[in-house]
């Protein structure tokens, strides 16, 4: 059975991607006139707003603030700190160009001397929330555009978009014409569409798997669980600085390992708080993480993470857009198996 895709998901089926400009975008309004009041405290304040109209998969339109016009993500950060103290409402900072993220504690003076252990400290204090994961999982509507590259040299797009009942996989190449898939589910059916935009009736449960398999809790796992994992996971929280191996660029932390947990090692950049690389395991087995880059989101994203297993890459995402709204409801995740290889 055929229909049209124009008739579930007209907005999303001619999405192209290239690289944006950095942006403050706060938060989602259904009436303009609500959207328009927050605007307005922001420019009393000598902010510059501005209103924009976007259409959200299977709610509709809706009406957000945007900053624009930023010379580097410093500056941008700062207008979303001043506009979100203003409003009270979050604003988060996109961008794509490859910079380096904001400061989450204070910077660390050269002439002086680096504290590894404070360093550690601020990192668990700074790096994002305990409950990363458990935020996503349970977030009412989430959408979240990434792009892969795999060992083999191709370079895939995807878009993934959960909403209540609602969801939606769309993945393609863009130098291999015809490669790729769309896949939908929605009022109790799953569909996959065609190139020319029409719909083909599949099975509910394997469709819904497939697009679950894309999921930001299961691509970006390791990342959502790290905060917690500094915390709990043995190796992790046992580590701890290597002699020598402390410099302005980043600190070394280790655990040889022992009965209970295998031997890990633990980069970190001392001024910006955050972890740069963590390794599980040793020799071939070691598997390597690597997180570049900061999205300068509340979750404490990475603009890339790059897997590697025994020291061979296997895994690139590129991370473009994480938005995450309401529903979330923290639990409690003990500490075996966090950031299993």
């Amino acid at each position: 059975m055929l229909f049209s895709l124009s008739m579930l998901l007209a907005s999303v089926a001619g999405t192209t991607f290239a690289a944006e400009p950095i942006t403050v975008q706060g938060p989602q309004f259904e009436q303009r006139r609500d959207a328009a009041a927050h605007a307005q405290a922001a420019r009393a304040a000598g902010l510059r707003p501005r209103l924009q109209r976007r259409f959200h998969h299977a709610e509709g339109w809706r009406w957000t603030i945007v900053f624009q016009g930023f010379s580097d993500l410093a500056e941008a950060t700062g207008t979303a700190e001043r506009a979100s103290s203003l409003t009270g409402r979050s604003y988060v900072v996109y961008g794509v160009e490859p910079i380096t993220g904001p400061r989450l504690a204070e910077p660390i003076e050269l002439d002086q001397p680096i504290d590894p252990v404070a360093v550690m400290l601020r990192t668990r204090r700074n790096h994002g929330p305990i409950d990363a994961l458990e935020r996503v999982e349970h977030a009412t509507s989430v959408t979240f555009r990434f792009i892969r590259r795999t060992p083999d040299g191709r370079t895939i797009h995807h878009e993934y978009v959960r909403d209540g009942r609602y969801g939606y996989l769309k993945f393609w190449q863009p130098d291999v014409p015809g490669a790729g898939g769309e896949f939908i589910v929605r009022d109790g059916q799953g569909f996959s569409a065609t190139p020319d935009g029409d719909l083909s009736v599949r099975d509910l449960h394997r469709t819904r798997d497939r697009i679950a398999r894309f999921a930001p809790e299961r691509v970006l796992h390791p990342v959502l669980l790290l905060s917690r994992a500094l915390i709990e996971r043995r190796e992790l929280a046992l580590a701890t600085p290597t002699p020598g191996r402390a410099t302005d660029l980043e600190v070394l932390y280790a655990f040889k390992g022992d009965h209970l947990a295998g031997p890990a090692r633990l980069w970190i950049d001392p001024h910006l708080s955050r972890v740069l690389r963590f390794e599980l395991g040793e020799n071939e087995r070691a598997v390597m993480r690597e997180l570049r880059g900061s999205l300068g989101h509340e979750l404490g994203l990475p603009r890339e993470l790059i897997t590697r297993r025994g020291g061979v890459e296997i895994d690139r995402i590129q991370i473009l857009e994480l938005s995450v709204t309401d529903g979330h409801k923290p639990t409690s995740s003990g500490a075996p198996g966090l950031l299993d290889p």
